[in-house]
């Protein structure tokens, strides 16, 4: 009887190792599900941009539904991904602890998605990509404006800055001073239109924006394979800043204006 009972509680204990493995193996994948309709038999792309560079990762072809489901490893960190349907995307960050469901049209997978499950911070991703949309669609009103004669170029640069500002300040006060750590920081930092950033480290006053960040990821998420190139960002752009100081203080001083 003895025996058996050691056999018994042996097994247990087997057992119960195999289930907390499993379950920490299920804690480092993410999901991310949903419907696209509209998308049967099309091909769905899950792509890693976190780094700059696209990785694809894995694909699907959508169900006589438009359902589909991607189960990819996590990290500890934040990682960015999109999901893309021919050439428009859905952007997204994940973790080991994200599971995303979201609804969509084949033929207007970005701008009809909508998010039944998901992070907060992946609500204020869409926000922000949703946002940067129509700012898009507004700056290319004004050059249409334009070439057609209905502004001059000085109306249309003022336009277009004015726009522009107003995204970046949004960007700047809604997401990024209020939670730096945040994915969604990251992410608002680095939009941009076309290969132009709204955020650079050549523009004045942009540079407390990635330092902002940079010193939150440091603190946060150490292991980010992104945060060098965050940081080195911030260095220069603080760097930029410092020289433009010494520049103007070297113009301001009595020796420069007896110059």
């Amino acid at each position: 009887m003895k025996k058996y009972n050691g056999v018994t509680t042996l097994s247990a204990v087997l057992l119960a190792l195999s289930l907390t493995a499993c379950q920490d193996d299920a804690r480092k994948t993410f999901v991310v599900e949903g419907t696209v309709s509209g998308g049967a038999g099309e091909m769905l792309f899950l792509e890693e941009v976190g780094t700059g560079n696209v990785l694809s990762l894995d694909s699907v072809k959508l169900d006589e539904k438009g359902a589909f489901s991607f189960h990819h490893e996590g990290t500890n960190y934040p990682m960015y991904y999109s999901l893309r349907l021919g050439e428009a995307s859905i952007p997204f960050a994940a973790d080991s602890l994200t599971h995303i469901k979201l609804e969509t049209q084949a033929k207007a997978f970005f701008t009809a998605y909508r998010l039944t499950e998901a992070d907060p911070f992946n609500h204020q991703i869409r926000e922000i990509a949703t946002l940067r949309y129509r700012t898009e669609r507004s700056v290319d009103s004004i050059v249409q404006r334009y070439e057609a004669g209905a502004l001059t170029p000085a109306e249309q640069q003022f336009a277009i800055d004015s726009i522009q500002k107003s995204f970046k300040s949004y960007l700047a006060s809604h997401f990024i001073y209020v939670d730096p750590k945040s994915p969604a920081a990251y992410f608002a930092l680095y939009q941009r239109k076309g290969d132009v950033p709204y955020f650079s480290i050549y523009e004045e006053g942009d540079d407390r924006a990635f330092a902002a960040v940079a010193t939150a990821y440091e603190l946060y998420y150490p292991e980010a394979p992104y945060l060098s190139f965050l940081k080195d960002g911030a260095l220069k752009a603080i760097a930029i800043r410092r020289m433009r100081r010494g520049e103007s203080a070297e113009l301001a001083s009595p020796d420069s204006l007896k110059q």
